[in-house]
């Protein structure tokens, strides 16, 4: 009976591979509108036009000092609040950029751009919710620009819409389908669905358009790894690998195409790369010691569950699996303490495992 409970927590070994979703994108839309020297507010204006040409020029402290001078000179103006709200956005300044754009908003209810730049700014502070009513607001004004619909989608994506995630991203692709990031990301909301066939068709566009692009590939690989096409997978990742070499990430998600494939040594030689690369990499002993426990070296397994542990104590699936390796390594005691605190952390399968050997 003790020997067919060692079995099937054998089987149960879980692997943790992390994978890149979506792609980020900037997209700040400045008003160079209407910026000749008038002899009305002649000082404003000056102001204005030094500021956006300081904007240009990347010196966008001095753009919003500019700014500063031409609504001290005309407190109702409106393109120097929206611009200088931009500056404060490429300087991380959110809130003021916030700010800027709703006293733009304020002066001119209209002003389709501003309401874009708002809900970027929304964006950039992760605040999905508020960035969609802003985008919205944006179409509704009239604004109907390719990075509206994208950043729409990125937002609802971001709060697992993924429908109308999907929606968003096809309006982008609808008017400009040469950006591999927008295929990328429609291809990771179908994925999210568990629609893969739709996902890798995505993918499979986005890595034509970019074909050095290392995390199409990545994300290629995971939903083919989802359909257990574990061989094209591998294949996949490898390009990823080939792209950017310094991706720990991708090594592991390699290396749990490999585990999957039962080619165990190749796993291994993976996540221990991953490690090499990032050494606090949690996931990537779990999945290490995972591959040990397939090569029924346990001794190896304990070691990697162990550092999995150490790494993350909150970890239970780690805890779980160092419990069954010391298991097999007939160290009961030591695997029921193991268990115990995958019970802690959450894990209600543990306490089965503890049952079995103190009931």
């Amino acid at each position: 009976m003790k020997n067919k409970m060692k079995i099937r927590l054998l089987a149960i070994v879980f692997i943790i591979t992390p994978f890149f979703v979506i792609a980020q994108t900037d997209s700040t839309i400045i008003d160079t509108s209407s910026t000749l020297v008038v002899a009305e507010n002649q000082e404003a204006k000056l102001a204005y036009n030094r500021g956006i040409k300081l904007y240009g020029a990347k010196d966008y402290n001095g753009a919003v000092e500019q700014f500063n001078q031409a609504i001290s000179f005309e407190s109702v103006f409106t393109k120097a609040f929206y611009n200088r709200g931009l500056a404060y956005m490429e300087l991380g300044q959110y809130q003021k950029a916030t700010a800027d754009f709703k006293k733009t908003i304020e002066l001119d209810k209209n002003y389709a751009k501003a309401y874009f730049s708002l809900g970027m700014a929304k964006f950039k502070n992760r605040d999905y919710k508020r960035a969609v009513v802003n985008f919205d607001l944006a179409m509704r004004t009239g604004f109907q620009d390719v990075d509206l619909f994208y950043l729409t989608g990125q937002s609802q994506f971001q709060l697992k819409n993924y429908e109308k995630a999907i929606e968003s991203f096809t309006l982008a692709i609808r008017q400009n389908a040469e950006r591999w990031e927008i295929f990328n990301d429609r291809g990771s909301a179908y994925r999210m669905l568990g629609k893969l066939n739709k996902s890798i068709e995505d993918y499979k566009t986005a890595s034509r358009l970019n074909p050095t692009e290392s995390l199409v590939y990545n994300n290629l690989a995971s939903a083919l790894r989802k359909k257990e096409n574990y061989d094209d997978a591998a294949l996949n990742y490898g390009l990823a690998i080939k792209m950017d070499n310094d991706n720990p990430f991708y090594y592991n998600n390699r290396g749990t195409a490999y585990y999957h494939l039962k080619k165990y040594d190749e796993a291994i030689d993976d996540y221990q790369k991953a490690i090499e690369l990032k050494s606090d990499y949690a996931y990537a002993y779990n999945n290490m010691g995972a591959a040990w426990m397939k090569k029924r070296n346990f001794t190896e397994a304990i070691k990697a569950f162990s550092k999995a542990t150490a790494l993350n104590a909150k970890y239970a699936q780690a805890w779980i699996n160092l419990g069954s390796a010391k298991e097999m390594n007939n160290d009961i005691e030591g695997a029921i303490a193991a268990w115990k605190k995958a019970v802690v952390n959450g894990s209600e399968e543990a306490q089965q495992f503890i049952n079995y050997y103190q009931n």
